[in-house]
């Protein structure tokens, strides 16, 4: 069941509206502390965007609508009606499902689909997840949410959108959350929010605790949740740590400097009922959220989350103590050690220091019964997204950037494929309306493409996205200046489906024959097939391409993905297909490394200078990969690539006639391109580089 994580519960008796509250602390106070009231809310953070993140031939919605849902169909079903006809035309209603059966799914499609609803599917990993993945899905600035069980006010939509447009130093604000109806005694979360109140900084959860707001009814800037790295995944309703995902998101985007806000315009009445014997264990939930978020922060050296957690801990031990003494119930007491057993329980999750998100203990597979996070606008499932008679689905992932002429007949070579079951997600990262415009032409009603814009910048970053987009067994990457034989995705399943343990295979890229311009960019066409087991076999693999590999989904999600650091467009350049390989072989998984089928390359550099720079970057790349892994301790990565590879090839007699040393560059920008990572903080869990804070905004 999806719960969000509001911070108070209201005594309930009959069906009395009386204005919401909360239970806690043994007493009665309301939720909405009113903090200092401005009537200008002043300039945006210096560097943040207040325009739309993406830029496109159409203009984004105002808002997108972001409904988390799980086996609640007909608490979805009423969420929905309302919203259809509270949103405007322009709006979008994004509805991220975790469900296990398929009754959500088909309440959003229903029987005429509405254009504004988009529908996607996800694992059941918790609310957190879902909330990432509707916002990674989003075309507007805007992101508003709310929770299935909970039906909006009339002007809710406008409310939002006006007080968001005259505040643009506020990331994230709450809205009130009305209690609604209830037939017998029992318990409603709610929360009132003040008229308006700006809280810039930290300061406002060392006033306001874990009451700050609830994520029932909040807006989100699109700007303020990349800079606070999105919601935290382990933190929420379904997630190990079961609340506190929205205070934690605003703690995070109050210490990037951007302002929190409650506001009682934009208001929701939840339904969300809870009987007396439910009521404690809600408490338990909050309050056990809220410790594991607090020491999560307490861990990563952050004093004034530990002035908070000691706040609230003492509130509500004075709570408590008022009521014995008074000689009434004490309400709380069985919930107050849950602030303390959530922290406690928090010191075994490995925390990303950086983003100040934890890390799962080990890497999660996506389940068996649930398809990763996919996307179809309305809520429709594309025509032939079942799986084929062998059981296996393929999808094809191409990262773009600006490459409007390049990417045509990238497109009209997949469309051309015989694989009878696979879909094409192009995340398209241009800051030019050419790359959309060249899909719109090629693939225009094809169910079976799915274009996905981004702001983000680098093609590992781009290809994570894709990632987080595929539904198939089979995922298989292709560049935008590479042209597919008819028979690609089959030989590339083919070769996976031989031995059961291969987690990647990696095909030859050819020139367009007869191109005199060959010789100035990098081909790889290797003379017979090979299988690599040990981490020692990546000295071997120099000239494969993230131009042609497939991966079994799985696998590439279990190793965390692409390196977002390297690759091209990222800050180290290049090597995120030979990173990705050396981790999934130092993990105990098998690479094949196969001639055919082979991809054409078809944008080769036009002189020999822009050759060589090509050339350097790989190196300077590469440098930083083997870098990298030497800092964790782990040689075998850098000796094979220095012997077996090109950077010690040097033309020594050529440097004893003091001529021309070849080789030198490649070998200056190796060496380069190793002692810049040094810049980067290595994580040693997923064994991947963490971004600079002043670096290139990571996807969530």
């Amino acid at each position: 069941m999806l719960l969000d994580s509001p911070h108070g519960c209201r005594r309930r008796e009959g069906v009395s509206r009386d204005r919401p509250g909360r239970r806690g602390n043994g007493g009665r106070r309301r939720l909405g502390c009113r903090g200092p009231r401005r009537t200008s809310c002043g300039p945006a953070p210096h560097g943040r965007a207040e325009t739309t993140a993406v830029s496109r031939g159409t203009a984004p919605p105002p808002a997108s609508i972001i409904i988390a849902t799980r086996n609640r169909p007909d608490h979805l079903e009423a969420c929905l009606a309302r919203l259809l006809v509270e949103a405007p035309d322009q709006a979008e209603i994004i509805v991220a499902d975790q469900s296990d059966g398929d009754a959500s799914e088909r309440i959003v499609r229903g029987s005429a689909p509405d254009p504004r609803v988009r529908y996607v599917r996800c694992p059941p990993e918790g609310a957190g997840a879902a909330r990432n993945a509707g916002c990674s899905a989003a075309r507007s600035d805007l992101l508003l949410l709310v929770d299935d069980d909970c039906r909006v006010e009339p002007g809710w939509f406008g409310a939002w959108v006006s007080f968001m447009a005259s505040c643009p130093r506020v990331g994230i604000a709450f809205g009130t959350v009305l209690a609604g109806p209830a037939t017998a005694a029992g318990w409603l979360p709610a929360f009132e929010a003040p008229a308006v109140a700006v809280l810039a900084g930290r300061g406002l959860f060392l006033r306001l605790g874990e009451a700050v707001g609830m994520g029932a009814n909040m807006a989100v800037r699109r700007t303020a949740w990349l800079a606070a790295d999105g919601f935290d995944e382990l933190l929420g309703p379904g997630a190990p740590f079961r609340a506190a995902d929205d205070i934690d998101l605003a703690y995070r985007a109050a210490r990037k400097r951007w302002q929190i806000a409650q506001t009682s315009g934009p208001q929701v009445t939840h339904v969300g009922f809870r009987a007396d014997r439910d009521a404690g264990r809600l408490a338990e939930t909050y309050l056990y959220g809220a410790g594991a978020a607090y020491m999560k922060h307490i861990r990563c050296g952050d004093a004034f989350a530990a002035l908070v957690l000691g706040r609230s801990l003492s509130v509500q031990a004075v709570g408590v103590a008022r009521n014995l003494a008074t000689g009434r119930r004490p309400l709380g007491a069985r919930s107050l050690p849950w602030y303390l057993i959530g922290a406690w329980r928090s010191l075994g999750q490995p925390v990303d220091g950086r983003s100040r998100r934890y890390l799962p203990r080990t890497p999660r597979r996506a389940s068996a019964g649930a398809p990763a996070c996919t996307s179809s606008p309305g809520g429709a499932r594309p025509e032939g997204s079942g799986r084929t008679a062998s059981g296996v689905r393929v999808s094809v992932c191409v990262a773009t950037r600006n490459r409007g002429a390049a990417i045509s007949p990238t497109l009209a070579s997949l469309r051309r494929l015989d694989h009878d079951s696979f879909e094409v997600i192009v995340v398209d990262q241009s800051t030019d309306l050419l790359t959309e415009a060249a899909f719109r032409a090629v693939a225009e009603g094809d169910p079976r493409f799915h274009y996905v814009p981004s702001p983000t910048v680098g093609k590992s970053v781009a290809c994570n996205i894709a990632l987080a987009h595929a539904g198939g067994e089979v995922v298989a990457f292709t560049d935008d200046d590479c042209i597919a034989p008819h028979d690609w995705l089959t030989g590339m399943e083919r070769t996976l489906a031989r031995d059961p343990a291969l987690a990647m295979v990696c095909g030859g890229i050819t020139t367009p024959p007869g191109d005199r311009r060959q010789h100035l960019t990098t081909r790889f066409l290797p003379t017979r097939d090979r299988h690599h087991r040990s981490p020692w076999a990546v000295g071997q693999t120099f000239g494969i391409g993230g131009g042609n590999v497939a991966f079994r989904t799985q696998a590439l999600r279990a190793a965390g993905g692409f390196d977002e650091v390297l690759g091209v467009g990222g800050p180290l350049r290049a090597a995120e297909d030979r990173d990705i390989l050396y981790r999934l072989l130092r993990g105990g998984e098998e690479v094949m490394v196969v001639r055919e089928p082979a991809v054409e390359h078809h944008e080769l550099k036009e002189t020999a200078t822009e050759g060589r720079l090509l050339l350097g970057g790989y190196a300077f790349g590469e440098g930083a990969m083997c870098m990298k892994h030497l800092r964790l301790g782990d040689p075998a990565a850098a000796l094979p690539m220095l012997v077996s590879g090109p950077y010690l090839r040097l033309r020594w007699g050529n440097i004893l006639r003091l001529r021309r040393p070849t080789g030198a560059y490649i070998l200056a920008e190796f060496v380069r391109g190793g002692m810049v990572s040094l810049r980067y903080p290595v994580d040693r869990d997923s064994r991947t580089f963490a971004p600079r804070p002043t670096g290139a905004v990571r996807r969530p």
